[in-house]
């Protein structure tokens, strides 16, 4: 990694079961099912934005997963923050990707 950080991660798909259960499974994936709004893309604009975003804590999900803790899940504000702000932009202020409006309740 660009920073000195090195991970060694014998299957990286231990990454994308924690990211199955967070988002996808709950609440948490009524939620992102809510503000995509039957919309397929937009639904995968949401999640592709938590994977991308620098609200996730990855390393934590992960080394947790390594050291016994199968059942980690992402906490409730990181997902919310990731999945709704877009990657920041050195000459912008992020802006929500979705209205909170179309959040039915």
């Amino acid at each position: 990694m660009h920073n000195g950080i090195a991970l060694d991660v014998s299957d990286l798909s231990v990454f994308f079961d924690i990211v199955q259960r967070s988002i996808l499974q709950g609440p948490t994936g009524d939620f992102i099912d809510y503000l995509s709004d039957l919309n397929i893309r937009r639904g995968l604009k949401l999640v592709t934005n938590f994977l991308t975003s620098g609200h996730i804590q990855a390393d934590r999900a992960i080394s947790s997963y390594l050291k016994g803790d199968v059942k980690y899940t992402f906490p409730s504000h990181e997902i919310f923050k990731g999945t709704i702000l877009d990657s920041l932009n050195n000459s912008k202020r992020a802006e929500p990707s979705a209205s909170i409006y179309l959040i039915p309740g």
